[in-house]
């Protein structure tokens, strides 16, 4: 998955892909991290594997995108595909009648959820591609 996000006030494109069961390959600009996650009572732990450095992190979801991550000793606000979430924002995401669905990135329609003129809820899949 790749993600737009905004990181204490810096720009930083990001790619979080499934190595195995707890292990994720993230790249962020560029740069790819292996990096062993696992839930805890409190949030996150991360190990990253190529040198054993280890990090707890709590994320706390916010609307409109936006999440506050809290780190030992700091904490970091973080808003997630920020260009994405304002065009809903502007769009108005419950506006009634027909609207316009772009997918974030190209690929082929695999099935259709709904049918035309179906009332459709905000954040209901439409169609799997």
């Amino acid at each position: 998955m790749r993600f737009e996000i905004d990181a204490a006030g810096r720009a930083r494109a990001v790619q979080v892909d499934r190595v195995s069961d707890h292990v994720f390959c993230v790249i962020v600009d560029g740069v790819a991290h292996d990096v062993d996650v696992r839930h805890t009572d409190l949030g996150l732990s991360l190990v990253f594997t190529a040198d054993g450095r280890s990090l707890d992190a709590a994320v706390t979801s916010r609307p409109g995108g936006e999440c506050l991550v809290q780190l030992p000793h700091v904490d970091v606000p973080v808003v997630v595909d920020g260009p994405r979430h304002a065009r809903v924002r502007r769009a108005g995401a419950s506006g009634a009648g027909e609207q316009r669905v772009t997918a974030p990135m190209p690929g082929r329609v695999a099935r259709v959820l709904v049918q035309a003129g179906d009332e459709v809820a905000h954040r209901q899949g439409l169609v799997v591609i």
